[in-house]
C-alpha cells in the first residue's frame, strides 16, 4: 500500500469514479492524515475521544466489508468479468478473504471498545490556555 490514494490526481492509474470508489479513496486520504497526526494531542483528553471516533469508523468499515463480501458472494459468472474459471475462482477467493477480514475487523472493533472503556478511567491533566495578555 502506498500513501497516495490510487486514482487521485497525484496517485496511480485512473479508476472508475463510482461513488463507492470515491468514498474509499477519501477514506484512504483521511487515514493518511490521521496516521501523520497520531501523536499530536494538545489536549491529552483528545486521545480518548480519538479512540471513540476510531470505534465508530471501524463499525462503518465492518459494514463495508460485509457489503463487499455479500456482493462477491452473489456475483454471477459472466456478469462482471470476462474469463471463466480463473475469474470464478478469484471471486470465490475474494468472498472468502473478505469474510475473514470481517472476522478480524470484528475482533479489532471489540479491542477498540475495551481500550476506550479502559481509557475512560484515566483523568487527564489538560494544560490551561495561554494566559498572556
Amino acid at each position: 500500500m502506498n500513501d497516495t490514494p490510487e486514482g487521485s490526481p497525484d496517485g496511480g492509474p485512473e479508476k472508475a469514479s463510482t461513488g463507492t470508489y470515491r468514498a474509499a479513496a477519501a477514506l484512504h486520504a483521511a487515514a493518511i492524515e490521521l496516521s501523520q497526526s497520531r501523536t499530536s494531542f494538545a489536549q491529552p483528553a483528545d486521545s480518548h475521544a480519538t479512540v471513540g471516533e476510531l470505534i465508530d469508523a471501524q463499525q462503518h468499515l465492518m459494514k463495508v466489508l460485509y457489503g463487499l463480501g455479500q456482493w462477491y458472494q452473489h456475483a454471477r459468472v459472466g456478469t462482471d468479468y470476462a474469463d471463466g474459471k480463473q475469474s470464478v475462482d478469484g471471486v470465490l477467493e475474494t468472498a472468502f478473504e473478505l469474510q475473514a477480514a470481517l472476522q478480524h475487523a470484528t475482533a479489532l472493533h471489540q479491542a477498540l471498545i475495551r481500550a476506550h472503556h479502559a481509557g475512560s478511567q484515566v483523568r487527564w491533566y489538560n494544560p490551561r490556555p495561554d494566559t498572556k495578555r
